[in-house]
C-alpha cells in the first residue's frame, strides 16, 4: 500500500499550476518587477487587508478543531485527530495572526485610510468563502493559510525592490517582511506543522481545494486592480473566484 505524501508536499505539488498562474498574473508580474506605483501598491494592500482580516477572523475556528473543541464548533463528524495533529493545527492557525495590523501600518504610511477601501469582486467572493468555511469545515482553512504564509517566500525578495522604487521605509513594507531575516526558519517550521496535521481523504481534498481557490482569488484581485473603474450605472463586474470547483477542466488558478 502506498503511503500518501506529506501535506506540505501535497499542497506544493497539487497547487503548482495555480501558483504559477498567479505569479504570472499581470499585476503580480508588475509588482515583482517593482513596476507599480505607490497608489497601485496601496490599493493592493487595501485588498490584502480585507483578505487577511477574513482569514484571521476565521483562524480561531481552526484552532478550536486543533484544541479538541471541534464538536462545539462544527458538530459531530468534523473533528480531526487530537493530540499531535491538534497542536500542529493550532500552530498553523497562529500563522494567520498579525498580518492585518502590519498592512494597516503600511497603508497609513502610504497616506491611506485602512478601512476606507471597498472590496473588489474577487476579494468579496473570497472573504465570503472564508466565512462559510469557518462555519462549515474549518479544517479547510489550512489551505488558505498555506498560500498566504507561503507568499512570504517571494515577498522578501520583492520588498527591497519595491522599497527602492517607491521610496518606502520599514513601515511601508512591514507586511511583506513579517519575519525579517528569520523568514526561511519560519517557513520551515510552518511546513513541519503542516506535516503534523492528520488529514486524509475528504479533509485533505478540502484543504487543497481552498488553497487553489486562494491562489485564484489573489490573481483575479490583481487583474481587477488594473481594470478601469466602471462607468456610473454601468454593468457590474463579474464576481466569483474564477473556477468551478466541480469542473475538472475549469479555469486554473494562481498567486
Amino acid at each position: 500500500m502506498t503511503s500518501q505524501p506529506s501535506l506540505a508536499r501535497d499542497l506544493r505539488d497539487r497547487t503548482a499550476d495555480d501558483h504559477r498562474q498567479a505569479e504570472h498574473g499581470p499585476f503580480q508580474r508588475r509588482m515583482a518587477g517593482a513596476r507599480i506605483t505607490r497608489d497601485e501598491y496601496r490599493r493592493w494592500l487595501e485588498q490584502m487587508r480585507l483578505i487577511h482580516a477574513a482569514v484571521e477572523a476565521a483562524a480561531p475556528a481552526l484552532a478550536a478543531v486543533g484544541s479538541g473543541n471541534a464538536m462545539a464548533a462544527v458538530g459531530s463528524g468534523k473533528a480531526m485527530a487530537a493530540g499531535g495533529s491538534g497542536t500542529a493545527m493550532a500552530t498553523v492557525a497562529r500563522a494567520a495572526e498579525g498580518k492585518t495590523a502590519r498592512i494597516r501600518n503600511d497603508i497609513a504610511a502610504l497616506g491611506g485610510t485602512p478601512e476606507a477601501a471597498a472590496p473588489l469582486p474577487a476579494t468579496r467572493a473570497f472573504v465570503e468563502r472564508i466565512a462559510r468555511t469557518a462555519s462549515a469545515d474549518p479544517t479547510a482553512l489550512v489551505g488558505a493559510i498555506y498560500v498566504l504564509e507561503g507568499s512570504t517566500n517571494g515577498n522578501r525578495f520583492i520588498a527591497p525592490r519595491l522599497a527602492d522604487r517607491l521610496g518606502l521605509g520599514p513601515d511601508g513594507c512591514a507586511y511583506l517582511l513579517p519575519y525579517g531575516e528569520d523568514q526561511p526558519r519560519h517557513w520551515a517550521a510552518f511546513k513541519v506543522a503542516l506535516d503534523g496535521i492528520d488529514a486524509s481523504g475528504a479533509p485533505r481534498e478540502a484543504i487543497v481545494r481552498l488553497a487553489r481557490e486562494t491562489f485564484d482569488a489573489i490573481r483575479l484581485m490583481g487583474e481587477q486592480l488594473l481594470e478601469p473603474a466602471p462607468a456610473a450605472n454601468g454593468p457590474e463586474p463579474m464576481t466569483g473566484i474564477g473556477r468551478d470547483p466541480a469542473s475538472p477542466t475549469g479555469q486554473t488558478r494562481g498567486t
